[in-house]
């Protein structure tokens, strides 16, 4: 097979599996290259003689069980395996939390004073795991087995705010120091040869990190080298040095584990695999419209409901975020949604960073309680109804005494029912879950559950284009202004936002929209019966049993490649694209045979194709790429070819930008191959590189709603 094949047509999106964690072969997706499930030869043998001080190690991942993992004593002594900021010891115990919880197991914490002593406690049998910041060596490599990356460090050289750093022929009669067996040491031989006067000095491998900064600030040392991992920054902690710009060298930095227990192994990296792909949350803050537009992304936080967003086989949908996507396609932006666990959350989140606007038919007089929110004009009006079941003969205001109606407490039902209990109205007012929808407590009043509850008319009404054992009783508030919320320093997105509505408000774009989620019964019945959401879904896509199979085979997540089917056919097994990819998979016939496949119209063989072409290109790739990036350099090359993902990385790497990481780096460089200046000093020549960047963002946004909107997981 030609690795700079240009696959045409090859690219969706992606999504995880809900299998067991311990039946699930990974062999590609979750670090291909590590060690065998079986252990190093010769460590067995060696374990046999020393033995565990309780009893074997966790090789059956069963309820009950104790988990015993080896941590550091203090939180600073994750320093001593590179990372230069605190915390990282919480992050690992977090972890280990969340996946003894899913599991059911017990945890026993075994302490360790010295760093160096981590490694050997553990091949002694003191405990199952290390879950520190071990950065992954082939020496331990010998010794223990190592989980997928959980994140990786760049080893960089750390000198003094103003001191000259551009090359190492600055640094004639200064000295460095490295901790000894550093993977900053080969680099540093091949510097003196060409600059002998460059000092080094070998500090021991268990050396703080804290001490070499301290030492730099502090004068006793020109300069250091120290891992930094991904994210992090010196800044807070160390505001008089400063990182040389880029890093000299980067390691993978996992859990290392008992060789003689494959089970846990696998379960391991089956969930930090998942907690990599399913990170929601931004590590860098949202800012105003020129940081967004820097950004390129628009993030909007919502709720998964019939008249804001949700799914639609396959499809992402949604009177909102219609209106959004177009407000970010007008300023070339690309919209991506983050689904709030509750409703209580849309503003903390708002307030947090983590989204740029809130949408989820939100009243515009909520920011008269929200001192840090500013709401958008409207850009709908609605009347609040009392809802009762179809027999319920409650008339008016006045038979409301005595009666429970239910509603969230953060809505603004529940201040309107306050008001006419202030009144002196014997109201029962009853708090519903945050994470209810509105939809929900329609159907638990149908069912007899609740006594009562309150809807704005647009989400009742699409209630009403189905079903007929609830209805209207009356109108309790309205009309009542909806908008969208930001946070109240983003003035120029306010303004942006409010320019767009007053463009397009009972406009011909904002009437077809509304037209389409609120006034056609027969579209609106359809939306119902094929939402794709925790209450609704009967399965991702018509080929799930088969996705499941064929992604089990590979080690991949099954919903991953159900997104990335739709991507590419829409689920038409059909399909055929003007380069000649054909099916669900939308794969080339020369490319499918080479894995035993021949006819693409039948789903079983696409899918098998499609899913063994996947994996051939993710075995390509770094076995020690972070997770999270090694599975969209995959899709990358599914959709673009090999060879121009190793054009993009290569040129990525010659302008500074991390070639280990797709988005924000690699693919800024992709862009670049479509230019003739980049792509003819490129391997594979020239690429649409806007497509590939479309391609995989469009796979994670749609994977990314697959885990927030349902639970296939």
């Amino acid at each position: 097979m030609d690795s700079g094949e240009n696959h045409e047509g090859c690219g969706t999106n992606v999504s995880t599996t809900s299998h067991p964690l311990h039946a699930t072969p990974l062999a590609f997706l979750l670090g291909a290259g590590l060690l065998a499930a079986g252990g190093p030869p010769g460590l067995h043998a060696q374990m046999e003689t020393v033995g565990k001080s309780s009893d074997s190690p966790l090789e059956l991942i069963a309820p009950g069980r104790t988990l015993t993992v080896i941590v550091p004593s203090h939180d600073a002594e994750v320093h001593h395996a590179g990372g230069v900021l605190a915390g990282s010891s919480q992050l690992h115990r977090d972890l280990i939390r969340r996946f003894a919880e899913q599991h059911y197991l017990d945890v026993d914490w075994v302490r360790v004073e010295r760093w160096d002593a981590l490694i050997r406690s553990l091949v002694a049998g003191k405990g199952d795991l290390v879950a520190a910041d071990v950065t992954v060596t082939e020496p331990r490599k010998r010794m223990v087995a190592f989980t997928v990356p959980v994140h990786r460090t760049r080893e960089h050289i750390v000198v003094r705010k103003g001191d000259r750093f551009e090359s190492f022929g600055d640094q004639a009669g200064r000295e460095i120091a490295l901790r000894e067996r550093s993977s900053f040491w080969r680099l540093v031989q091949r510097a003196r040869r060409d600059h002998p006067d460059i000092g080094v000095r070998l500090v021991p491998e268990n050396t703080p990190a804290e001490k070499l900064l301290a030492d730099v600030t502090e004068g006793r040392l020109d300069m250091a080298a120290v891992n930094v991992g991904d994210g992090e920054t010196l800044e807070d902690e160390w505001p008089d040095l400063r990182t040389v710009s880029q890093p000299f060298s980067s390691d993978a930095v996992a859990w290392a584990v008992n060789a003689r227990a494959p089970s846990l192994l696998e379960a391991l990296n089956r969930f930090l695999s998942l907690e990599q792909l399913a990170r929601l949350a931004h590590t860098e803050r949202s800012g105003d419209l020129p940081e967004i537009l820097r950004r390129g992304v628009l993030r909007v936080i919502t709720r998964n409901n019939a008249a804001t967003f949700f799914l639609w086989r396959g499809e992402q949908m949604g009177f909102e975020y219609e209106l959004l996507r177009e407000f970010a396609k007008q300023l070339g932006l690309h919209l991506e949604v983050v689904i709030a666990p509750r409703h209580a959350s849309l503003f903390e989140m708002l307030e947090g960073g983590i989204g740029d606007v809130a949408a989820a038919s939100l009243p515009t007089d909520m920011a008269l309680r929200l001192p840090g929110v500013a709401m958008t004009r409207p850009f709908n009006y609605v009347h609040d109804y009392l809802v009762a079941r179809h027999d319920d003969s409650i008339l008016g205001i006045e038979d409301l005494g005595g009666r429970a109606v239910t509603v969230r407490r953060s809505s603004a039902h529940w201040h309107t029912l306050e008001r006419l209990r202030d009144a002196g109205l014997k109201l029962d007012i009853r708090a519903a879950p945050e994470d209810a929808e509105t939809e929900t407590l329609i159907a638990e009043v149908a069912q007899g559950r609740l006594d009562l509850t309150m809807a704005a008319s647009h989400v009742l009404d699409i209630e009403l284009g189905y079903r007929a054992d609830v209805r209207k009783a009356f109108t309790l508030r309205g009309p009542v202004a909806l908008g969208w919320a930001v946070r109240a320093e983003s003035m120029e997105l306010l303004a942006a936002l409010d320019a767009f509505l007053a463009r397009e408000y009972r406009g011909l774009f904002f009437n077809v929209v509304y037209q389409k989620y609120f006034e056609n019964p027969v579209r609106m019945r359809r939306h119902r019966e094929g939402r794709v959401d925790h209450e609704h879904a009967d399965g991702l896509s018509p080929y799930d049993a088969i996705v499941q199979r064929e992604a089990a085979t590979h080690g991949f997540d099954w919903p991953l490649i159900v997104a990335q089917m739709y991507q590419e056919s829409g689920f038409n097994r059909k399909a055929r694209s003007l380069a000649g990819a054909i099916g669900l998979m939308q794969m080339l016939p020369r490319t499918a045979r080479e894995f035993g496949v021949e006819d693409l119209r039948d789903p079983e063989q696409s899918i098998r194709a499609g899913v063994a072409y996947l994996a051939w290109l993710h075995s390509r790739f770094d076995p020690e790429l972070a997770v999270k990036d090694r599975i969209w350099f995959a899709l990358a090359a599914y959709n673009a070819g090999f060879g121009h993902v190793r054009d993009a990385r290569r040129l990525a790497s010659e302008l500074g930008l991390d070639p280990d990481r797709w988005f924000d780096n690699v693919e800024e460089a992709m862009l670049l191959l479509s230019k003739r200046a980049y792509y003819r000093q490129a391997t594979f020549g020239y690429v649409r590189g806007h497509e590939v960047v479309k391609y995989v963002r469009e796979i994670r946004e749609r994977y990314r709603s697959y885990l927030q909107t349902t639970s296939v997981r």
